[in-house]
This record gives structure tokens, sequence and C-alpha cells, in this order.
């Protein structure tokens, strides 16, 4: 049965019903675009186990039913538009008990974080546990469907707009179908996991990932990174490139505490533009290269007296991150050893090669302690270790 929420009444009932439940399946629908930093939470599924086939009427009122074929599955599509008090589900979702069954976790994260301030616990991500079983690291919802239940799903709503109101039956329909088949799949891959007691790995991962989406330096270093070594090569020099990046993480603070997407603030060409300026000495910033609303108070005198705040520590900082690219940037003579051991142990344990690194990490590798993610936990179980023995010989 598919229900669309749109009162508090409703959505109570339901959440009550969810805290009887040992696993729920949730997805999202929202907009990322370039205009906002975070993304813009439209609808939230949920599907669960019909607790009470012959007494339905009591918990939902007939008019919000869409489709009453599934009888077996009560699936609650919520208006995160209605205005609706979400601290009925924001306790259930931070529940740690009642398992959340989601597939590629981390953007569904960041709406319900952003949107709800909810920090969502007792997540089995179905896209991390099929790659501890499979060669595919990043296997889609769609293929996962087709693989456990046979069926091709229609993905023709995907890129529509889910922020117009009213949502058609067609987008209803297919946000109830993201959650419709990951209910029934995760009994199953569950299983699997458990009998190659991957289970704590998964839940290791699935933390992992979460770390990565909302490591604020780690975005910074990785947009910085880009800049330096694509974009404007030229900027790689101990005196411009501390600007960079003092100029990219003022950049990132204002989008995050505007929800204003970094291009609309200055694109990454205008940051190359700006430091030029700076290091140059001009007199004033061209207006022409700001794109900086004036409600911030960042005019280029402003941005000037930033600038000239940078110390020794930031000068240290960037050093650092260029010792470590210049390692990763150089050809690794390990490479073709780790590869052949990344491929054995892929073969040895089933878990993705990928997942466990990727090529591109591995092929720059000259110590285990230049990877962050081989250096604890399962990956350093059955890859870290045995690829320290190699580096060392």
């Amino acid at each position: 049965m598919n229900i669309f929420i749109k009162t508090n009444e409703s959505l109570q009932k339901h959440c009550e019903q969810m805290w009887k439940q040992p696993f729920i399946a949730i997805d999202t629908e929202f907009i990322a675009n370039n205009s906002s930093y975070y993304p813009d939470l439209s609808l939230i599924q949920i599907a669960y186990a019909c607790p009470d086939k012959e007494n339905l009427h009591k918990i939902e009122d007939a008019s919000s039913v869409i489709s009453s074929s599934n009888k077996d599955l009560i699936i609650v599509l919520i208006d995160a538009k209605a205005g609706l008090n979400m601290n009925f589900l924001k306790e259930i979702l931070e529940n740690k008990q009642i398992i959340k069954v989601i597939h590629a976790c981390q953007h569904d994260h960041l709406a319900l974080k952003f949107n709800m301030k909810c920090q969502m616990q007792g997540i089995f991500d179905t896209q991390i546990a099929r790659a501890f079983i499979s060669e595919h690291r990043m296997i889609s919802y769609r293929a996962l469907v087709e693989h456990y239940c046979g069926i091709k799903l229609d993905k023709n709503q995907q890129m529509s707009d889910w922020l117009k109101r009213p949502l058609d039956r067609r987008q209803l329909d297919y946000a109830a179908n993201d959650v419709n088949y990951l209910y029934k799949i995760y009994p199953i891959i569950f299983e699997e996991i458990k009998q190659r007691n991957y289970g704590k790995w998964v839940e290791e991962e699935v933390q992992n990932s979460i770390i990565e989406i909302e490591d604020n330096k780690n975005k910074i270093e990785k947009i910085f990174m880009n800049i330096l070594f694509k974009e404007a090569p030229d900027l790689d020099n101990q005196k411009m490139a501390p600007y960079l990046m003092r100029l990219i993480k003022l950049r990132e603070d204002i989008a995050q505490q505007n929800n204003i997407g970094r291009q609309n603030i200055i694109s990454d060409k205008n940051l190359q533009n700006i430091v030029y300026c700076i290091i140059e000495e001009k007199n004033k910033i061209p207006v022409s290269i700001l794109r900086i609303n004036a409600s911030f108070n960042l005019g280029s005198e402003k941005i000037k007296e930033i600038m000239s705040e940078i110390n020794e520590y930031e000068v240290n900082e960037y050093k650092k991150i260029k010792k470590e690219m210049l390692k990763y940037y150089d050809t690794s003579h390990f490479a073709r050893n780790l590869i052949n051991l990344l491929n054995q142990v892929s073969q040895e344990t089933g878990i993705s090669a990928d997942l466990i690194v990727n090529n591109a990490e591995l092929r720059h590798i000259t110590s285990i302690d230049q990877c962050d993610k081989l250096k604890h936990g399962w990956r350093y179980e059955v890859f870290g270790k045995k690829a320290k023995e190699i580096i060392s010989q």
C-alpha cells in the first residue's frame, strides 16, 4: 500500500508503527545543483512491513492511499515541503536499533542532515554491502534490483522536477519503487554478508562513507589540488598557493553558512585571478572578477585584508600538502606488485578491488602511511598488512 503523507496526524500514526519494526527501507528525492550548497529535500520514502492487514483503515485514511495493490508492505511518501513536524520521524532515524536500509547513503544522509537537522544512525547501505560480495564498487540501484529481483526499473522520473507541487502520479510511483524492492532485497543481501562474516566491515565502511562526505578539510584539499595541479599549475609555488588555499576556505565557509553554491560566490577561475592580483600587488581587485554578494561584506579591500593574514602555519600546511601530492604524482615502482596483490585479495575475499583501493591511488603508493584508509580497519586487515610487506622489501 502506497500512502502520500501530508498531515502531522498521518505521519505520527505511521511513525508509531515504524517503532515496532526491526528495519525500514528509506530513500529521498531532492534537488542538488549549483545554486545551493546543500541538497533541497523534496520527498522521503519509507517502506515497512504491514502490521495488521485487517485493520489498515485505522492507520490511514483512504483519501491518502495512492495504491493498495501491495498488502504486505506499507510505503509512505512524506512530503518534505508540506511543513510537517518531522520530529516524529527524526527520532526513528536517529535510533540505532531500527536498521535503515538505503542504497548509496551519502547524499541522502546530507539531505536529511541539513533539512531535518538529523544525524541518521543504524544505516545498512546496499551499494556498499554489494561491493563486499561482487566486483562492482558502485552498483546502481537499477542494476541491484535487476540482479536480485529480475526486474528492470524505469528510471525516467529520476531527473524530473521534484520541487514542483503537486507531484504527479508517475513521480510518486517511481519514488515508491525505490524503497519497494529495497525492502525485499535487504534480507537476501544481509544473509550473504552474514555468511561471509563481513557484517562489521560493512558497518565500518558505511561510517567511512559518512565521514568522507562530511569532511570539510577533505573537500577543501580536493578543490585546492584540482586547481593547483590541473587548472593553474603556475600557481604552484610557496608564495602563491597559500593564498589560494585561504580563498578556497573562505569561499567554502560562505557557501556553507549561506547555503549557496561555490561557483555562485566566486568561480574557480576567479579565485586564481584574485590570487594573481594580490601577488602582483595591484591596487584593486577588478569588480569584474568579484561575484560575492555585497551582503557578505567581502569587497576587494576586505579580501586583501584577509589575505594579508597569511601566516607561517598556512605556508607550512601548503608545503605538507604539496609534499604528499608530489609523492602521489610520482610513479611507484611497487605498483605492479601491489596491483597483482590487490587482484589476488579481491579474488580470495570476493570484495570489489576498487572498494579496497583504486588503481589510481595504488600506482603512487610508496608507503602505507601515504594512504590513510589502508592504515587501519578492514582494509588494513585484508590488504594493507600484505602491501606493507611488499613495500618494505
